[in-house]
């Protein structure tokens, strides 16, 4: 399965494919979620990058639309349940 880190701070360890923000990409570039869409499996990552993600493909409504297959919640301890669930709800 494909990995994928969205402007990623430092180089992305091997195997790892680094996307830039969708707001930084040029007229005519493939969203992000294009990008991951392509894929037969779908990880998502940082809660926060994907909602912008999901904003970006989908401006109006952000829920109903299965872009990952399993969403890891960075840095979960750090949230509430809440937090949590509204996350990953899109």
């Amino acid at each position: 399965m494909p990995l994928y880190r969205v402007a990623p701070k430092d180089q992305s360890p091997a195997g790892v494919v680094p996307l830039c923000k969708d707001a930084e990409k040029g007229k005519g570039d493939e969203d992000n979620a294009d990008v991951i869409l392509g894929e037969q499996w779908r990880c998502g990552d940082h809660a926060g990058r994907h909602l912008r993600m999901l904003k970006a493909k989908w401006s109006k409504c952000v829920f109903g639309h299965e872009l990952c297959d399993l969403l890891v919640l960075d840095e979960a301890s750090q949230m509430s349940l809440p937090e949590a669930i509204m996350a990953a709800l899109p």
